[in-house]
């Protein structure tokens, strides 16, 4: 049972909970949802059946392979977040285009190479900025590793 903006309580089913604690996600498909210790690891892949090419924007549904990104999100209930996304390559099939093969991406959650949703990018990056010269040097070696990945030194420029 969840409670409402006005105090009183609602029920949401097991369909509808990711989409309450997980809205980014809405137009993926989450496969599992695990929580060990101090992580909760979503599983989850897309659903769309064609994707435009980044170069010429020809629509494509010609599958080349399928791979897993672990992406660091924004904590859910003071747990960090780790996606694995199973996403797709496609072949272009424009026979202009100079990109034969292109990765899928997420609208509002991946970017290329990414390895941080834009969720945790942005905050990140809201505290890199907020670190003055006058305090001491933002340290990213006081983030904790996530999902194997720790910031690099000039995190706060690259982000």
């Amino acid at each position: 049972m969840i409670r409402a903006v006005d105090g009183r309580s609602c029920l949401v089913s097991i369909v509808e909970l990711p989409a309450v604690f997980f809205p980014r996600l809405s137009g993926l498909r989450i496969t599992n949802v695990l929580a060990r210790g101090a992580t909760v690891r979503v599983h989850a892949e897309t659903s769309s059946a064609a994707v435009r090419c980044p170069d010429c924007a020809t629509l494509s549904r010609r599958v080349h392979s399928r791979y897993e990104r672990r992406l660091l999100d924004g904590a859910v209930a003071g747990r960090e977040t780790v996606l694995h996304l199973r996403v797709r390559r496609f072949f272009c099939t424009f026979i202009g285009c100079v990109r034969r093969i292109f990765a899928e991406q997420i609208d509002g959650l991946t970017v290329r190479h990414g390895r941080y949703s834009e969720l945790a990018r942005r905050i990140l990056k809201a505290v890199a900025w907020s670190r003055t010269p006058r305090t001491r040097p933002f340290r990213p070696r006081l983030l904790p590793a996530h999902a194997g990945v720790v910031p690099r030194r000039r995190c706060n420029t690259r982000l």
